[in-house]
């Protein structure tokens, strides 16, 4: 037999095994769920063990990772209900990270960070590395704003570096690999992270009812729910972790897209820039930088971060686990499931976004 049959015949073979592999995968399941497997989603379970991760990579190397989305859409909205522990905590969090007083209290900060930083690219010599630069920048801000110091920044901002590196090592926690480094510096982050807390809480204590919160960090130790319970140390060192590490790589990567999408849209800059220049004028003489007012105001900018956000988002999908059977529109997510909430398939809709992959100009 030629060589070429026998390939044929080799790939038929394989093919062959991988499908009645894959069918047992679904009959595997389907007994193990019971009566939960009727009423699971649509869809099929993959391969055992590596279920859809080939078709997976394969749409990715070919630049098309929407098509793998595309042969798994479920055409019902299927929300996840957050256990009441999650709820609690947003309660917690987000008046103290997002309420104006919070906004009032950093914005200057923000500000004079960024005009330095601006200044110190203006100055230098030789090209430089806009996403580094930028990465730079934002965690300076970020830090600032939970810390309300940037004295122990450097050494904190090379350990988070070294934490992001896990995410592209394989998952093997042992000496040697960069998984195992990555899970150290995360351990010697979050010490540091307790220190910090462990000196803010003594300040508290000293100055008793003259104690006023100055950054995040200070208002999470302060927040209680109505039953009057502060968060625990743990908590606000993971919650404060996960801020940092998340926010600084999506603000920065945000802010990269849209210096690029300005500069090939010079109609959208110079209105985004007009918008600026007339806040300035109506401000008053006595007035140094920018306030919440103003910050309002900047009505077409918003829109511009929102496209830039919809085009540009690098947050293209979610890690979640049911702690419970999850029942939605007759549909059963059974407990313990992970789910992958594919979020940049919603900024790519056809049927919302004409021209899904081009920044939108119309209608700004």
């Amino acid at each position: 037999m030629e060589l070429k049959n026998w390939l044929v015949l080799i790939f038929a073979a394989f093919v062959f095994v991988f499908g009645v592999l894959k069918r047992l995968n679904g009959w595997y399941y389907e007994a193990k769920l019971g009566k939960l497997w009727p009423k699971l989603p649509p869809g099929d379970m993959g391969w055992p063990l590596i279920g859809s991760t080939l078709t997976y990579i394969k749409d990715y190397i070919a630049g098309q990772p929407q098509n793998f989305i595309e042969t798994l859409k479920i055409r019902k909205s299927l929300m996840h209900v957050s256990k009441a522990e999650h709820r609690r905590l947003r309660r917690l969090t987000t008046a103290p990270i997002s309420s104006h007083a919070a906004l009032e209290m950093y914005i200057n900060d923000i500000e004079n960070i960024v005009m330095n930083g601006l200044e110190e690219w203006a100055s230098m010599t030789t090209p430089i590395e806009l996403l580094t630069e930028i990465k730079k920048l934002t965690f300076k801000v970020i830090w600032k704003i939970f810390m309300g110091s940037t004295s122990s920044m450097g050494a904190m901002e090379n350990l988070f570096y070294e934490v992001a590196v896990g995410f592209l090592c394989l998952p093997i926690n042992f000496p040697g690999f960069g998984f195992h480094k990555s899970f150290k510096a995360r351990k010697r982050l979050m010490e540091k992270l307790q220190s910090i807390i462990n000196e803010k809480r003594l300040m508290k204590e000293r100055k008793g009812k003259s104690w006023e919160a100055k950054d995040m960090m200070d208002l999470m130790i302060e927040v209680k729910d109505e039953d009057g319970e502060e968060l625990d140390d743990e908590t606000i060192r993971d919650l404060i972790f996960g801020k940092l590490f998340a926010g600084h790589e999506t603000s920065a990567y945000t802010a990269m897209w849209a210096v690029l999408f300005l500069t090939d849209h010079p109609h959208t800059f110079q209105k985004a820039k007009e918008e600026q220049e007339d806040l300035i004028r109506r401000r008053p003489s006595t007035q140094k930088g920018i306030n919440l007012s103003e910050f309002k105001q900047m009505k077409y900018l918003s829109q511009v971060i929102d496209e830039t956000l919809r085009v540009g988002s690098i947050t293209s999908l979610l890690f979640r686990e049911t702690t419970v059977d999850v029942e939605i529109n007759g549909k059963i997510i059974p407990k313990g499931w992970r789910l992958l909430p594919w979020l940049s398939e919603l900024y790519v809709e056809e049927t919302l976004f004409p021209s899904p992959q081009d920044f939108i100009q119309d209608g700004m």
